[in-house]
């Protein structure tokens, strides 16, 4: 088990609260994690797995937002100053690409900067529809 299962778990118990009260809120989790034997992985490879993948994809006001986790205490230290960047150069490159594509990308190591985020994500695209309604 690594050591941000529990926040996964913890953030997809308030994904599926959002979930259920927002039309149009959809997310998965990318089991890209874990161990596979060199054919296993070949296997999946070809079927389109790709290394670097962020952990949930969140789509929610016609966007795409993805979101990374991190064992908690993984990014900021006691004093609150940033730790070395835990992400792997895959997890970097491929997070580059999706911002290159349009999408929202973060990367968080406890459920409130996650929780935030969503929270973000909910307000702004509630903004945009108000702004259209008042602007037809």
């Amino acid at each position: 088990m690594r050591p941000e299962d529990n926040l996964q778990k913890a953030v997809v118990d308030y994904l599926e609260l959002i979930e259920a009260r927002e039309p149009g809120f959809v997310f998965f989790a990318v089991p890209n994690a874990g161990k596979r034997s060199f054919k296993g992985a070949a296997r999946e490879k070809a079927m389109g797995l790709r290394s670097g993948v962020p952990d949930l994809c969140i789509i929610f006001g016609g966007r795409p937002h993805f979101i990374e986790l991190k064992a908690p205490g993984s990014l900021i230290g006691k004093r609150g100053k940033p730790k070395a960047d835990p992400r792997s150069v895959s997890q970097k490159h491929f997070q580059w690409r999706l911002i290159a594509a349009g999408s929202a990308v973060t990367t968080r190591d406890s459920f409130e900067s996650v929780r935030e985020f969503i929270d973000l994500i909910v307000a702004a695209s509630h903004s945009l529809k108000r702004q259209k309604a008042e602007a037809a």
